[in-house]
């Protein structure tokens, strides 16, 4: 499945560099109600779902990814006002796509007293529902568990056969360019090639898209 990874210019090059994706930790989310939108009116069951969420934090992380690079909203949002980059990549490890409701979950105490598996459905449910107003991310996550954190105290997911990169499109307002040297030193089985991509592309905002592709899979876009 193709997902997509929208960041700044900066730390997109980083990861490409290094090939890896930053972790987001579970309580650092854009949204501080993620996975506290349970309906109930119970302050002992609102604080056991927060110690949930707390105790997912300390050993769990997430990827997020779209299933497309060329919403405008996402590039305003994500990647500095379509000043960055959107990585693709193909994804074969387990994402969860993300479900958007209108109403808040509800609350089930008899999954949160034990472990099972309605215990797991429940905490899954609760980690991939969002409010409609994101349905515009369409998007998919990838949950995996942390490992030991770098000397900047961070958690990266490396790219792999799971998490494979595979095309890095650049906003039209960037001043990246990727040169074809730039590109086989970071990934040297690649080669270039030049596409048109004008008749795929359902936004405005890009108008042309250049493609540097190994055996038609590895590619650059550039949107200028």
């Amino acid at each position: 499945m193709r997902l997509y990874h929208f960041l700044n210019a900066k730390y997109g090059l980083l990861d490409i560099r290094h090939r890896r994706l930053k972790i987001a930790r579970i309580n650092e989310l854009n949204d501080p109600f993620e996975f506290l939108g349970v309906a109930t009116k119970s302050r002992h069951l609102r604080r056991r779902y927060q110690q949930l969420k707390d105790d997912l934090n300390g050993y769990l992380g997430l990827v997020c990814f779209s299933a497309n690079w060329n919403n405008p909203v996402q590039w305003s949002h994500y990647a500095d006002c379509h000043q960055g980059l959107c990585l693709g990549f193909e994804v074969t490890a387990l994402a969860h796509k993300v479900n958007y409701a209108s109403e808040r979950l509800i609350a089930k105490p008899s999954a949160m007293k034990s472990a099972g598996a309605e215990a797991e459905a429940h905490v899954m449910e609760i980690l991939t529902t969002k409010f409609e107003h994101w349905i515009y991310e369409d998007e998919y996550r990838v949950f995996p568990q942390l490992q030991e954190p770098d000397q900047s105290g961070l958690c990266f997911l490396e790219f792999d056969g799971q998490v494979a990169l595979r095309e890095v499109i650049v906003g039209p307002r960037s001043i990246v360019r990727m040169s074809r040297t730039r590109w086989e030193r970071w990934h040297p089985k690649c080669r270039a090639t030049k596409r048109d991509w004008r008749s795929a592309v359902s936004t405005s905002s890009v108008k042309r898209t250049i493609g540097f592709g190994s055996s038609g899979d590895e590619s650059i876009r550039q949107c200028d």
